[in-house]
């Protein structure tokens, strides 16, 4: 009695009263920490453009460069009229000095017109405005299609830098997270050494639109996705997304999927167990 005694006193004091380690996991997706997403600026028709992968920046070469006949003819008819306003507006300088003030008003408000014209021929050759490389995988099927202002066709990514954007269902608890460290490890790769990282952000629990698809159940990701989206972003429940930086140095590629491992204050094992019941009641009675 005795023995057995002291061995339930000493299981009971080592799960119910000592301090363990407290850890857990999400999944997360690597992407470049600087991107610009490339919109075109005014309608036009493709006629050119730089294949995927170039790098690029504000000197460097255009991205796409599209045409606008309608603008073109825009431009000729107003500067057409500017000349003929100018003429008249020398003529009306020693006859009336009325009509010579209203013509140089009319000259302005053209002039306006013109400036605008131009900016939008402008427009129709994108260029980046930050140093990075070309993504755009489709762009050789815009050839000569015509793309309304507006029109995402591609993004210029900073690769030297790359952050992870995880996901975590709304049981993590993020209040207790240790930022200052996390291990990651690429999925998949279990052999390999893990990193070090620091949590960025921590973003409220009101996302419903995974970083990437790469996440979602029909990708092999571990987040449940509603099975009426095509795309397998939307999620079927709301979750908080974490923004991790790795350690300088990782050798982390965009699009690679990570594990990302934590730790919260430890507490004993019965306190951990018995939390983890919790949040599976939680989730299965959608509490």
């Amino acid at each position: 009695l005795a023995t057995t005694g002291a061995f339930v006193a000493a299981v009971v004091v080592a799960v119910g009263l000592v301090p363990a380690p407290d850890r857990g996991r999400f999944e997360g997706v690597v992407e470049p920490a600087r991107l610009a997403i490339i919109h075109t600026e005014a309608d036009g028709r493709v006629e050119s453009f730089l294949p995927s992968q170039t790098p690029v920046g504000p000197e460097g070469p255009v991205l796409l460069a599209a045409v606008n006949p309608v603008l073109a003819a825009e431009l000729e008819g107003l500067e057409a009229q500017r000349r003929e306003l100018i003429v008249r507006q020398h003529r009306a300088q020693t006859r009336d000095l009325a009509e010579a003030q209203s013509l140089v008003e009319q000259i302005a408000a053209l002039d306006e017109d013109i400036a605008r014209v131009r900016r939008d021929l402008a427009a129709l050759e994108l260029r980046s405005a930050t140093e990075g490389v070309w993504i755009a995988p489709d762009v050789e099927q815009l050839r000569g299609v015509f793309l309304p202002r507006g029109k995402e066709v591609g993004l210029v990514a900073s690769l030297d830098e790359v952050i992870i954007r995880a996901v975590a269902d709304q049981q993590t608890p993020v209040n207790e997270i240790r930022e200052d460290r996390v291990e990651i490890r690429v999925k998949g790769r279990p052999g390999d050494r893990p990193l070090a990282g620091r949590i960025l952000r921590i973003l409220p629990a009101g996302q419903d639109r995974l970083p990437s698809a790469a996440l979602g159940y029909a990708a092999g990701g571990s987040v449940e996705t509603r099975a009426d989206d095509r795309q397998g972003v939307q999620t079927a429940e709301r979750f908080f997304e974490i923004r991790v930086a790795p350690e300088v140095g990782a050798e982390l590629l965009s699009g690679q999927r990570v594990i990302v491992r934590y730790e919260t204050p430890s507490r004993p094992l019965a306190a951990q167990w018995w939390r983890s019941l919790l949040q599976l009641v939680q989730k299965r009675l959608k509490i």
